[in-house]
């Protein structure tokens, strides 16, 4: 696993939350580093708009209003949120499929 020893501490911490409630650590702001909450906004994203042995894919209108949920929160970054937000608008993702593009 030397190859992954830059990867191991965003696996490790990406179930922290800004507010401090998350987990393993607890750690809370500027502690998470920006590499890990850019990943943490990231999956939460990916797993809401892609179909799951429990659930089909949630439409981006809908994945967007739970993330900013989080946001309201203090869960996850706000400025990595809308960064999101921002680049799938960049790159032309319409309609339900996060797969559609323009």
């Amino acid at each position: 696993m030397k190859t992954m020893r830059k990867t191991l501490s965003v696996v490790h911490s990406h179930h922290e939350k800004l507010d401090g409630s998350g987990y393993p650590e607890g750690l809370s702001g500027t502690d998470i580093p920006l590499t890990v909450r850019i990943v943490t906004v990231s999956d939460i994203f990916d797993a809401l708009t892609h179909d799951r042995a429990y659930r089909p894919a949630l439409k981006l209108e809908t994945a967007f209003e739970i993330l900013s949920e989080g946001v309201s929160k203090g869960w996850w970054d706000p400025t990595v949120f809308e960064e999101l937000r921002g680049s799938v608008a960049d790159v032309g993702i319409i309609g339900d499929d996060p797969g559609t593009r323009e």
